[in-house]
């Protein structure tokens, strides 16, 4: 692995997120996960880390349950492990993409602080009545409120953080009304959000319409999925699986990486002789 990223150099935007990998055997019980909201929807969990542009895979940590790991297993801790093992802390200025699990007021500022990173991730509604420097701005609100609000309505809040170095820097919050409240913390396209129209089915005009939409919605949605498309392409991987020696598994499955690093370096070659 370490080899094939020093012939691939990641882009701006990275991704972070769970993928998965086929698997129905039971020699390590532990291990195996049920995913219902991904495309490979039981096996083995790895913790991925993929360029967003490519979705090429950087770095993985395969999950071995809490009770087998020596390793912190906090989100912040699993975050800083795979980009610094895919050694993207090299390049300031990069963008990291995360879902509600690994997005936090304490990664946003670990990410700028250490490595002048900016953050883009969903974060968990609270409806917690006591606040603290690490806690997002806005309450959860209760299904009631939630029909109250006009769709596409959005709210944002920005706190300023001054660092060790007297370097300044801004956290956002954005909470928009979807379907339901959705929540964005970023330290990048810290302004005042645009009007960005996205387009939802209304069950009862039986039809879709346009509404409003934060600047960072669009940005976040085109980043991100990248863990989701690469799980997409291995899902028919023909190997077998029910197997005793689940690292087979997991090995064979990454062969499909190595396949990624192959087509893009006969392509990068390809565009060296056209020029």
């Amino acid at each position: 692995m370490k080899s094939m990223l020093n012939a691939w150099t990641a882009g701006k935007h990275v991704t972070i997120d769970e993928s998965m990998i086929k698997y129905m055997g039971r020699a390590m019980s532990f291990m195996i996960q049920y995913m219902p909201r991904k495309p490979i929807k039981h096996g083995i969990k790895v913790f991925a880390c993929c360029c967003a542009a490519t979705s090429v895979f950087l770095s993985f940590e395969v999950y071995l349950g809490k009770e087998n790991s020596t390793m912190e297993s906090s989100a912040k801790d699993i975050v800083e492990r795979l980009i610094l093992s895919a050694h993207l802390t090299k390049h300031k200025g990069r963008i990291l993409y995360t879902d509600n699990w690994y997005t936090s007021v304490k990664l946003a500022k670990a990410l700028y602080e250490k490595y002048r990173w900016c953050l883009v991730g969903t974060i968990s509604r609270t409806d917690k009545k006591v606040r603290n420097d690490d806690d997002v701005p806005f309450l959860k609100l209760s299904r009631g409120a939630l029909v109250k609000v006009a769709k596409g309505s959005f709210k944002r809040a920005t706190l300023p953080v001054i660092t060790g170095t007297n370097a300044k820097y801004y956290i956002q919050c954005t909470t928009w009304s979807d379907k339901k409240q959705v929540m964005f913390l970023h330290t990048y396209l810290v302004e005042a959000s645009k009007d960005n129209m996205v387009r939802r089915h209304v069950r009862e005009q039986a039809q879709r319409i346009d509404i409003n939409g934060p600047t960072i919605r669009q940005d976040y949605a085109q980043y991100y999925s990248a863990v989701d498309i690469n799980d997409h392409d291995s899902a028919e991987n023909t190997v077998s699986n029910r197997t005793t020696r689940w690292y087979l598994r997991v090995f064979f499955s990454f062969g499909y990486v190595i396949e990624q690093y192959l087509l893009a370096t006969m392509l990068w070659c390809m565009l060296l002789q056209m020029d």
